[in-house]
């Protein structure tokens, strides 16, 4: 069965497209196979965030359950495929993903996008809130450090915690985190409904 799909989202910048990107660096991989396969495959905890993409890219594709709170969008596109590798998401992302050419104007919705898939807000034990970025590739979350430090932020340490996914972090404390909340939400219309709440149930001045 052919679904419809929105192949060229990335023909122009703008929140939608820039947060798609960032969500997929985040939560998507691609993959190539015999006879002319191209595919992404996005996962998530979160149904929420899965529609979104869903929704932005206008796909009929079916989100499916694959465990206990996990989906699965799967894409075939070789337009896509090859329209993602050239803006830095390859196969193999865990060591080869690259900050991508994106327009200042709207870099912080992509910023927001990956923070969607691999961040996240925490209340510590005393009630302050931190924050954090995850991700597998060190180079790639160097130049997100970096870049955030444009925008007003501390430039934090790079945490590594063996391997795996989410083995290299970012973390900020109080302060850098209300900074990074202005960063995402001001003005903003795409994002993780569930993300943001969690700042603002445990935000204390």
């Amino acid at each position: 069965m052919k679904y419809k799909l929105n192949e060229h989202i990335f023909d122009e910048w703008n929140e939608r497209s820039a947060y798609l990107l960032g969500y997929l660096f985040a939560d998507a991989c691609i993959y190539r196979g015999p006879g002319n396969r191209y595919e992404i495959i996005i996962s998530g905890t979160r149904l929420e965030t899965l529609e979104i993409v869903k929704e932005i890219l206008e796909a009929e594709h079916p989100i499916r359950t694959k465990g206990p709170k996990c989906y699965q969008l799967r894409i075939g596109s070789k337009i896509l495929v090859e329209t993602l590798e050239s803006l830095g998401l390859t196969e193999n992302k865990t060591v080869n993903l690259t900050y991508p050419p994106i327009p200042r104007e709207v870099e912080r919705h992509f910023i927001r996008g990956y923070f969607d898939g691999k961040g996240s807000f925490m209340i510590e034990r005393n009630r302050r809130i931190v924050s954090n970025f995850s991700g597998a590739c060190y180079e790639f979350m160097e130049s997100l450090r970096d870049r955030l430090v444009l925008y007003g932020l501390n430039r934090a340490n790079i945490h590594q915690y063996g391997e795996g996914d989410a083995s290299n972090q970012i973390r900020y404390y109080v302060r850098d985190t209300r900074r990074l909340y202005e960063l995402l939400y001001q003005g903003a219309s795409v994002y993780s409904r569930t993300q943001r709440a969690r700042y603002e149930r445990g935000y204390r001045i």
